[in-house]
């Protein structure tokens, strides 16, 4: 094995390591009802009667290969590890990226030594903590970046074997993450364009039929799969339902959906480094042949990231009467590689930084970031996987001191002010100085995340009395054949997280309030537990409390079929 190839495998093990040892430090999980929830009981169901649900309810839904990934575990399941065997699934699965990082690297720098750093850059930034949570970004984060890598290969050396590979791949991602469509909308309208400029449609038509049609046979078998699996029709997806909150379209929605995308581009370049971002937009007609296309294509991603996220995201979760409160960046996660590999292949063109658009994009952009979080005043609520940085901020300002959002947005401003001067001036290579700024503050924030990301699941969320609680039910439950399990919601917010012990069980389950118990049948076929907050339904009749030494959670048994509250 050549020596790079040992590097690189040396990052990937270490990577697993590391990131291995941080998720068994990790206990419960904090997305609840559409993320970890979701994926999980896909994953059941999946294991255990080979089709796609959650309780007794078939979904449809595309979104499958994640599930289908991590119910692996279940192979091994046991009450106290599962969580920990799914996260390690994915560990393996985000860490596997390095990979596809390394060899774009090698491709499009032609240097080794450059493309081993970054692909070590790449194992330590924030996002790679999303190793610890049951999120689908772990495997549509290197399924994303090796479709990149053969679609580059494609533009540098065409290749029937790449396109079709790169053609699965990108599919692949579709079926990981819905919002990962826009891969061959991208593809497809910057291939137009260049056929249409250079007079190759010919060419176009060889290559993108045969991508396309690769990439729609591989839609369809999935589809089938689903479809056979669920023995119905399968395969819809959820962001449909929430797109179609958006209408009908009033002046409103898009003055609003404008404003959102001017700031979710703004916080985008302030979230990569404004210099880097700068440097891929404003150097782009200087990037010849394949790295030009790549160029493109992150470019293009961004532009169609920001306006289908604001549009089918934003706008239906958070309404169009108030600008955002949280930024997805997890969703711009897979451009980074890209972005930085991009950024180090322009890094001796340092002419632009003596121009004035990057001086311009940084001025508007920081402004806007300042007048946003002035707007807000501390309002906001940034998700703990959404946006790290930006996480920092929110709690800085929210526990620590007020407008620590303005202060700390004037201070980026005064850093990037203080690079750009010196490479105008020339004062010394702005180069070393971005490199040094770089490393120290992604070292810090992946220390940072290191203490406060088990804390807030472990202490904030009660990961640990819900795993300690959840293991001992999860047991009594296997032991006494116990085939079904309905949660009681108590409608007490403190109580949310109570539901998590879905992760420890292999039970299907059911969340219900009490008028929904009320209505229940009272035929019972299948041994039935009945979990909810200790101490919020003591006047249930009909039911018997099972002494488990639980802490928050209790568990009852129905005793009367005769159940009227």
């Amino acid at each position: 094995m050549k020596a790079g190839y040992r590097k690189i495998w040396g990052v990937f093990i270490l990577s697993v390591i590391v990131y291995g040892i941080i998720a068994a430090v990790f206990t419960s999980t904090v997305h609840i009802d559409v993320d970890e929830e979701l994926y999980t009981a896909l994953a059941r169901t999946f294991h255990y009667q080979g089709r796609f649900g959650t309780g007794d309810d078939i979904l449809n839904y595309s979104c499958v290969l994640y599930s289908m990934l991590i119910s692996l575990a279940y192979y091994f399941y046991e009450p106290d590890r599962i969580l920990f065997l799914m996260r390690l699934i994915g560990v393996i699965s985000m860490c596997s990226a390095v990979f596809p990082i390394w060899l774009l690297a090698k491709k499009v720098l032609k240097d080794d030594r450059e493309a081993f750093i970054i692909s070590l850059f790449t194992m330590i930034l924030p996002y790679m903590f999303d190793t610890s949570y049951l999120m689908q970004e772990v495997l549509s984060y290197p399924l994303f970046l090796w479709a990149v890598y053969f679609l580059y290969s494609t533009h540098e050396t065409y290749s029937f074997s790449q396109v079709i590979l790169s053609a699965v791949f990108s599919a692949l991602c579709f079926f990981t993450k819905t919002y990962l469509f826009f891969i061959p909308v991208v593809v497809n309208l910057h291939d137009i364009y260049i056929a249409v400029k250079n007079r190759e449609i010919k060419k176009f038509l060889h290559r993108s039929g045969l991508y396309d049609g690769v990439y729609l046979a591989t839609a369809a078998a999935v589809y089938g799969f689903i479809w056979i699996a669920n023995g119905t029709a399968g395969g819809s997806n959820h962001y449909a339902r929430q797109f179609s909150h958006l209408f009908p379209v009033s002046i409103q929605t898009v003055v609003m959906g404008i404003a959102a995308c001017i700031l979710y581009l703004s916080f985008f370049i302030i979230n990569m480094g404004i210099i880097p971002a700068a440097s891929v937009l404003f150097n782009r007609k200087k990037l010849q042949g394949a790295v030009r296309w790549l160029g493109d294509f992150c470019l293009f991603s961004c532009a169609f990231l920001v306006i289908e996220i604001v549009f089918m995201v934003v706008l239906t979760e958070e309404g169009v009467d108030t600008l955002p409160h949280k930024f997805l960046f997890r969703y711009f996660q897979v451009l980074v590689p890209p972005y930085i590999i991009l950024f180090m292949k322009l890094k001796k063109e340092w002419q632009f930084l003596r121009g004035k658009a990057v001086r311009t994009t940084a001025a508007i952009t920081l402004l806007i970031a300042i007048m946003y979080f002035w707007y807000m005043k501390g309002n906001t609520r940034q998700s703990i996987i959404d946006g790290h940085l930006f996480l920092l901020i929110e709690n800085i300002t929210k526990y620590v001191f007020p407008y620590a959002d303005v202060i700390i947005m004037v201070f980026f401003g005064i850093l990037t002010g203080g690079i750009l001067w010196s490479g105008i001036k020339k004062v010394q290579s702005p180069v070393p100085a971005l490199v040094r700024t770089a490393w120290t503050g992604i070292v810090l924030m992946w220390v940072r995340s290191c203490f406060q990301l088990p804390f807030y699941t472990n202490v904030i969320a009660e990961g640990k009395v819900i795993q300690e609680d959840s293991i001992k039910i999860a047991e009594y439950l296997n032991r006494e054949g116990y085939e079904f399990i309905y949660y009681i919601d108590s409608e007490d917010k403190e109580d949310y997280y109570l539901q998590n012990f879905y992760g420890y069980v292999r039970q299907q389950y059911q969340v219900v309030d009490v008028q929904e118990l009320e209505k229940m049948s009272v035929n019972e076929e299948r041994k039935t537990a009945y979990l909810t907050a200790a101490g919020s339904v003591d006047s249930l009749k009909g039911f018997e409390e099972i002494r488990l030494d639980t802490e928050r959670i209790a568990v009852y048994r129905r005793t009367s079929f005769d159940y009227r509250g």
